[in-house]
């Protein structure tokens, strides 16, 4: 599923700039996703730091 959410989105991102249009918006999966780790890193960092 990510596999397939990437490769869509890598060619909308290659057509824009072929097409030499801006990039577009990153899609609501991704934002979640990045969310995600960003919050999976910050428990790492509490944990390591015992807090």
């Amino acid at each position: 599923m990510v596999a397939y959410a990437a490769h869509n989105d890598i060619l909308e991102c290659l057509g824009a700039h072929f097409r030499k249009e801006a990039l577009p918006a990153p899609t609501d999966n991704w934002t979640k996703a990045h969310d995600q780790l960003q919050w999976q890193f910050e428990q790492v960092r509490r944990a390591e730091a015992g807090e």
